[in-house]
């Protein structure tokens, strides 16, 4: 079932993005978080962070306290699956 979606949005002019992000919750509780249509500039060390900042716009706004990092992007280009750990406040 999903649960939240979102749309990527240029970080400046470099720092290009765009695609569709979903949280699901499966049958058994857990959650994951589904990168659709991804197109993002490519980069040295690009991660997925789920922030509690509402409008990120800094590095800083980001790692806001409570982030959390789900690891390198797969690939910047497609559609991507990453579990969220349990316990993740996704409100």
């Amino acid at each position: 079932m999903a649960l939240k979606s979102g749309t990527f949005m240029d970080a400046d002019s470099f720092h290009k993005g765009k695609g569709t992000s979903t949280i699901y919750r499966g049958q058994d509780g857990s959650y994951l978080l589904r990168l659709e249509e991804l197109a993002v500039t490519n980069g040295p060390d690009l991660h997925v962070i789920l922030s509690p900042h509402e409008n990120p716009e800094r590095r800083e706004d980001v790692h806001t306290p409570g982030y959390v990092d789900l690891g390198k992007l797969k690939g910047n280009r497609g559609n991507q699956n990453y579990e969220i750990p349990d316990g993740v406040d996704i409100t």
